[in-house]
C-alpha cells in the first residue's frame, strides 16, 4: 500500500481507506437496524423507542416500496454486509488497522448500549459477533459464523432466469454501493483525526454495550463459544472495557456454563469494582456473621448433624 509513495500520498490513502470501512461499517449498521425494527414489529413492540442512527440517513438507499423486504431478505441484507465489511476491514499497516478496529468496535458497541430498553434478546444481539469478527479479521468464514450464530438462511432451488436476476441484482447493488462509497472516500471530511472518518452511532456508552452483550449470549447460547469470543475481541482491542467489569474474564465463563449444565444459571452478571475499603468490607462481614451462624445452625439442627462448634472463615 505504501510503496514508492510520499508521506502525503500514504496519509490520503489511509484515510481513503477509513473512509471506505466506515461507508461499509455504516451500511452494516443500516441492515441492523432495518432487521431490529422488523423483529421488534414482529414481538409486537414498538420499534421507535429505540433511536436511528442508521436508518434514514443519506446513505440509506432502501425502497421498500419497490422492493418489498422479507424476513429472510432482512437477515440475507445483514449477512452481505458483514461479507463486504470483512472485504474493507483488510490494512497493510497494522498500526492503522488497530486504530480501526478500536474505533469501529466502540462504536458498534455503543450503538448496543441502546438495547437496553427492550427486555428480552434476539438476532440482532447475535449478530455482533460476525460484524467483529468481519472487523478485526479474526476469520474468513464470516458467512460461516452468521449462519450459525444469527440465522441459517434458507436454500432454495431456483431456474436459471431467477439465478440470473439475482446475481445482476446483486451486481448492480454493489456497483451503486461501490459508486457511492469512491463518491465518499474521494471527498473525505476537512478534519485529521482518525476518529473523524468513523460516523457516529452512539445509543449509548461502550460499558452498556458490552455489558448488553455479555447478558444476551450468556442467556442466549447453551455453548461458551460466542461468549468466549465476543469476551476475546473486546479484550483485544478495547481492554480498558474488559477491566472495569472484573468478574468477566474466561474462567468465569466456564464456571457459568458448567453450573448452567448442571441447572443453576441462566445468566453472568455484570459487576463493577466497588469502591469500598478493606476495612469498610470487613466491618460489613463483621455484621453478617451472626445471621450466617445462625443459618448454618439452623439448617444443621433441622438435618440431625451432630457437631462441637462451627466456623465461617470468608476469605
Amino acid at each position: 500500500m505504501f510503496w514508492n509513495k510520499n508521506k502525503k500520498d500514504q496519509i490520503g490513502d489511509v484515510q481513503a481507506q477509513l473512509q471506505s470501512e466506515d461507508n461499509n461499517f455504516h451500511r452494516t449498521i443500516i441492515a441492523l437496524e432495518r432487521l431490529e425494527r422488523f423483529l421488534n414489529s414482529e414481538r409486537q413492540r414498538s420499534a421507535f423507542e429505540l433511536k436511528l442512527t442508521a436508518v434514514g440517513t443519506d446513505r440509506d438507499y432502501h425502497d421498500d416500496v419497490k422492493n418489498v423486504p422479507t424476513r429472510d431478505s432482512y437477515f440475507m441484507e445483514l449477512a452481505l454486509q458483514c461479507n463486504t465489511l470483512y472485504m474493507a476491514a483488510h490494512y497493510d499497516d497494522s498500526e492503522v488497522f488497530r486504530i480501526a478496529v478500536e474505533s469501529f468496535m466502540k462504536d458498534l458497541l455503543e450503538w448496543y448500549a441502546g438495547r437496553h430498553l427492550l427486555d428480552y434478546y434476539d438476532e440482532v444481539d447475535a449478530s455482533v459477533i460476525p460484524i467483529m469478527v468481519a472487523i478485526t479479521y479474526e476469520s474468513n468464514n464470516v458467512s460461516e459464523i452468521f449462519q450459525k450464530y444469527v440465522y441459517t438462511i434458507p436454500s432454495v432451488e431456483r431456474t436459471q432466469e431467477e439465478k440470473y436476476i439475482m446475481v445482476k441484482e446483486g451486481v448492480e447493488a454493489w456497483l451503486l454501493g461501490k459508486h457511492y462509497a469512491d463518491v465518499s472516500a474521494n471527498n473525505p471530511p476537512i478534519q485529521t483525526d482518525n476518529e473523524s472518518y468513523v460516523t457516529p452511532h452512539v445509543r449509548g456508552t461502550a460499558l452498556d454495550g458490552y455489558k448488553r452483550i455479555i447478558a444476551a449470549l450468556t442467556t442466549s447460547f447453551d455453548t461458551s463459544a460466542p461468549v468466549k469470543m465476543f469476551y476475546k475481541m473486546v479484550n483485544k482491542y478495547l481492554p480498558d472495557i474488559t477491566k472495569q467489569i472484573s468478574n468477566i474474564n474466561e474462567e468465569a465463563i466456564d464456571e457459568l456454563y458448567e453450573r448452567k449444565a448442571q441447572g443453576f444459571v441462566t445468566e453472568i452478571k455484570c459487576s463493577e469494582p466497588k469502591n469500598e475499603t478493606r476495612a469498610e468490607s470487613h466491618k460489613d462481614l463483621d455484621q453478617l456473621y451472626p445471621l450466617l451462624y445462625e443459618k448454618v445452625k439452623e439448617i444443621l439442627d433441622a438435618h440431625n448433624i451432630k457437631y462441637s462448634e462451627i466456623n465461617i472463615d470468608v476469605k
